[in-house]
């Protein structure tokens, strides 16, 4: 082992790794390749403490040692504080109790991890102290993930102006308005609080908010779409990821719009297309879209969809996912063939979103 070269040893462990990077990381596969040799366990370490998450089961379990043990770790190896990119705090939902010591070492050790980049917080359950506690951290992340009540929501996203990609769809709420930062470049959201935004009054787009993700299950898309046009948002995107049932409706009012939209996906094959089809933007590089089923007039649809994106210029992306129909999947592949564009085929729908934003989403 000690005359392999060291490329060689990061490439298996890095393989590891990137093979669960939309699935669960396999720890106990990377515990074992810390333990094969010395020239494993650095490589093997900065991958193990890459992302710390930290499950509500651990903040509401009594007696459980998981979060003193992790304190008590990162304080006395630096080194290993230092490899951390990513955090996510679970407290609870509102029906739990967080245990607030267990809340107060999560933070403890969010501190410790100056390196971060990324924080996935939830913060129903989350105490006055624990927002105290918050503003009290050295960490300047670029991506954030929050969910909870509006007022904490706000604290928040309002506390880490180093925030450029603002992830807000896993949790929808019907209460929450939020100020959108200034610096924001992404966003993610549900078409009910975006509408919320853009309608608000006085609202100012920020000038570099060029990524849209959208959550339209509920409905709601054609009031949303109305204040992305109205709003001038839609005329600034570079990339629109919509899902749910909503999105299959795509007006062109919107699409008129995205003058320079290069990346567009659908989750699911629109229930009017030839809208759609003669909307394309001509700007488009990527194209993608997911769906289950495909039938006669769902396989019509299709045809006329990879019509409209063969004569894109510019096209040279088409993405799609693996529990597509083997059908849609072979005529894809065949079009992509003949049409000279790279085909990507993700094994589940949620790999479509920004991989190249943040590699540990």
């Amino acid at each position: 082992m000690a005359t392999t070269p060291l490329d060689i040893h990061v490439v298996i462990i890095e393989w590891v790794y990137r093979s669960s990077q939309h699935a669960a990381i396999d720890y106990p596969t990377l515990r074992a390749c810390a333990l094969v040799c010395r020239a494993w366990t650095p490589i093997a370490q900065r991958l193990l403490f890459r992302r710390v998450p930290v499950p509500k089961g651990q903040l509401l379990t009594s007696g459980s040692n998981v979060m003193p043990r992790l304190v008590r770790t990162l304080r006395t190896a630096a080194h290993l504080a230092a490899h951390v990119r990513s955090f996510n705090i679970e407290l609870a939902t509102v029906t739990f109790n967080v245990r607030p010591e267990a809340s107060v070492d999560a933070l403890e050790a969010l501190a410790l991890c100056t390196n971060v980049d990324g924080v996935t917080i939830d913060l129903f359950g989350a105490t006055a102290a624990f927002i105290a506690y918050l503003d009290t951290l050295p960490v300047r992340p670029s991506y954030l993930s929050v969910s909870g009540r509006d007022r904490e929501v706000d604290h928040v996203i309002q506390l880490w102006p180093s925030v450029h990609v603002l992830d807000m769809a896993s949790f929808p709420t019907e209460d929450i308005h939020v100020r959108m930062p200034h610096q924001l470049q992404a966003l993610a959201t549900s078409t009910l609080n975006m509408r919320k935004y853009c309608c608000a009054p006085n609202t100012v787009v920020p000038a570099g908010l060029q990524d849209l993700e959208l959550n339209c299950h509920g409905g709601l898309f054609s009031p949303t779409s109305a204040a992305l046009v109205a709003s001038g948002l839609a005329a600034q995107l570079r990339s629109l990821y919509l899902f749910g049932h909503g999105a299959e409706v795509l007006p062109p009012a919107v699409l008129e719009k995205l003058a320079v939209l290069e990346s567009l996906v659908l989750d699911c094959l629109p229930t009017e297309v030839s809208g759609i089809a003669s909307g394309l933007p001509k700007n488009l590089r990527h194209f993608g879209y997911h769906f289950h089923d495909i039938g006669h007039e769902r396989s019509e649809k299709l045809q006329i969809l990879l019509d409209a994106a063969r004569a894109l210029p510019k096209l040279d992306l088409f993405t799609a996912t693996r529990d597509s129909s083997q059908e849609v999947l072979e005529e894809i592949e065949r079009w992509c063939r003949e049409g000279g564009v790279e085909l990507v085929v993700y094994p589940e729908l949620g790999c479509f979103r920004r991989p190249r934003h943040v590699d540990w989403i």
